[in-house]
């Protein structure tokens, strides 16, 4: 039988919520469906079996409190080639029209292993149950492939604001917001100061800074429709300078 990957020991399917309290060291409700660890080195977070979170084929083979997932995000810069996986047995996931990745992405089946790159470096390992133990929970982890495509489509999203080192009163000021290539987002922004005129809902907003000469103007754009447990926020501040005087 393949057995599934583990993280210092916690293995998908079978360990379970007081298990990986035990390792991390830290208490854990017994209410949580999701747990994050951070360390030095790596972020990582644990998905959890509830009956608010999944259906009931996993209550009847799986206690509650099981761990379904476990999901981990390198700090360092690491290569395919220093993960313990089989790398014989990855096999490269295409993007289609409704499966977009943000940059590459590899699995394997049989130890229930994701792995997304980003020009060549690993930005996120996802061990899930082995291809052996994954009736156990079939409404979770489904078929392989679209289970691969649903956590790779939930990656969280890097969002920046830019905008001007500053601007004179009274001239419009601009911000632009980028993130990566995500489907069916909404964009919401908010402004310390001054008036939006143009692009509220899209990733350009512009603001009048007309009697805020001294001040500075901070925009916050909020992305909806991404995986609650991301970031979805991201500001940038200008300072609005006078105008020269004649």
């Amino acid at each position: 039988m393949v057995q599934a990957k583990s993280w210092r020991g916690i293995v998908p399917a079978k360990s379970n919520r007081d298990d990986v309290a035990r390792v991390v060291n830290q208490a854990i409700s017994s209410e949580t469906l999701r747990f994050r660890y951070e360390s030095p080195t790596e972020v990582v977070e644990f998905l959890f079996s509830g009956r608010e979170a999944y259906d009931s084929d996993c209550e009847k083979a799986l206690p509650l409190g099981t761990a379904l997932l476990i999901d981990i995000r390198p700090k360092n810069q690491l290569n395919l080639s220093d993960l313990q996986v089989n790398q014989t047995r990855l096999r490269e996931l295409e993007p289609s029209a409704d499966f977009i990745i943000d940059g590459r992405a590899y699995m394997d089946e049989s130890e229930g292993v994701v792995v997304t790159t980003s020009n060549g470096i690993v930005e996120r390992i996802v061990y899930i149950a082995s291809r052996d133990d994954q009736h156990l929970c079939a409404t979770y982890y489904q078929e392989p492939r679209l289970f691969a495509n649903r956590i790779i489509c939930r990656l969280c999203p890097t969002i920046s604001v830019s905008s001007p080192d500053t601007v004179e009163a009274g001239n419009p000021l601009s911000f632009t917001a980028t993130m990566s290539s995500i489907p069916n987002v909404t964009y919401k922004w908010t402004v310390s100061g001054g008036r939006i005129t143009e692009g509220q809902g899209t990733t350009y907003l512009t603001v009048d800074t007309n009697k805020l000469e001294g001040k500075t103007v901070t925009a916050t754009i909020e992305v909806g429709g991404i995986d609650p447990a991301c970031s979805n926020k991201a500001s940038s501040s200008t300072p609005i300078v006078p105008r020269p005087r004649n």
